[in-house]
């Protein structure tokens, strides 16, 4: 994972009091909807704990980070499209 994101990943963590995160925080994270977290979680790719018996997941903040480097995109065509 890239440095100044992880650091500023970490700086935004250490402003909530909670040190699990709840879907939409992932959403935001990860720039998705709130529907393809709970995709990820349907298809096994993101670990998350379930909170409640109504489907309300929380997350560790270190599992994000370790599907953030597993998932890198490595060539996207928006800043492709942004060079030109």
């Amino acid at each position: 994972m890239n440095e100044d994101f992880k650091s500023l990943f970490r700086k935004a963590l250490s402003n909530t009091s909670n040190t699990l995160l709840d879907v939409q925080d992932v959403a935001t994270v990860l720039g998705c909807s709130t529907q393809t977290v709970y995709n990820l979680i349907k298809a096994g790719k993101l670990n998350a704990i379930q909170h409640t018996k109504k489907a309300r997941y929380k997350f560790k903040p270190e599992d994000i980070e370790d599907y953030l480097d597993q998932n890198k995109i490595t060539n996207n065509p928006i800043d492709e499209y942004y060079r030109e």
